[in-house]
């Protein structure tokens, strides 16, 4: 009986397919008040940035050959100095949907806060907002601290296109916005209402992504998003960091790791543990953020 019981609670679990063939296998969640409230936890939306991919503007996902993917649990927090077991390979996003028949009214970006250098979505579940306001909630990891905006002239041959430095998280929301125009389908009709919206620093990269150029916000001949809204952050004195400064800090951070100024190969190979104690040995008290808007 026991085995019977928990054959048909599974049976009831969520399964959607992706345009790529690839299908999620998710887990039902509950609301305030309405049950079957779809989650698929953990998906990857870019490719790992780790290794050749560090310091790089994301790849999207490849899901070729892949047939299924767990998406139970929501993937590690990106790389930070007090998480629980934080890691490089983090670039998943969560996907909260309302229940399977019910069409979302719009699909609403969370981008987390934590000062741009820590905090994670496990703590931002979207499932009570989307039991009072049938949407679609997507939220987002993204590259945090020196990981997601560490700059200098000596990185910006690392983005092959259009030579950005500093600016690895912001291009990661958007990376994750062109996801949601390529995948979103799969959790029902997609509305033309897209919300990107955040608090504190995650305000803040709200206002990075308004102020890309437009070549970055627009995909597939379509905006990336409709509508934004900040909260308890914006785009201040310190939402950004001027390129001499940032120069100076990836100069600090270089020598910390005994690495000549020029030596981007020494840096990459360096673990994320060693950048990370570099950057809070060179820079105590600072935190990298974006820069040169990309």
């Amino acid at each position: 009986m026991i085995l019977a019981s928990i054959a048909l609670v599974r049976s009831k679990d969520p399964t959607v397919t992706l345009s790529s063939g690839t299908v999620l296998n998710g887990k039902i969640c509950s609301g305030f008040e309405k049950q079957g409230i779809r989650c698929f936890l953990g998906i990857p939306y870019a490719e790992p940035p780790i290794n050749e991919n560090r310091f790089r503007p994301p790849l999207p996902f490849n899901y070729t050959g892949i047939e299924s993917l767990d998406t139970t649990s929501s993937g590690a927090k990106c790389y930070q100095g007090a998480a629980l077991k934080p890691s490089e390979d983090c670039l998943f996003l969560d996907v909260y949907a309302p229940p399977e028949g019910v069409a979302p009214k719009a699909v609403m970006v969370w981008i987390h806060g934590g000062c741009f250098t820590m905090g994670g979505p496990n703590n931002y579940p979207g499932s009570d907002l989307v039991d009072t306001a049938d949407v679609l909630v997507v939220v987002i990891h993204y590259r945090l601290g020196v990981f997601g905006y560490l700059g200098a002239d000596q990185l910006r041959e690392r983005d092959e296109e259009d030579h950005t430095t500093g600016n690895y998280a912001t291009l990661d929301a958007l990376m994750s916005l062109k996801w949601i125009q390529d995948y979103a389908s799969a959790f029902g009709p997609v509305p033309e209402k897209i919300t990107v919206f955040g608090q504190s620093s995650g305000a803040c990269s709200v206002a990075q992504v308004i102020a890309v150029p437009e070549k970055f916000a627009t995909y597939k001949g379509k905006k990336l998003f409709t509508s934004a809204i900040m909260e308890s952050g914006g785009f201040n004195q310190w939402a950004s960091t001027p390129m001499k400064v940032a120069q100076q800090q990836y100069a600090d951070i270089m020598a910390v790791l005994e690495c000549s100024i020029d030596d981007v190969d020494c840096l990459i190979g360096k673990t994320a543990k060693e950048v990370q104690s570099a950057f809070g040995t060179a820079s105590p008290g600072l935190n990298p953020r974006c820069r040169d808007a990309c």
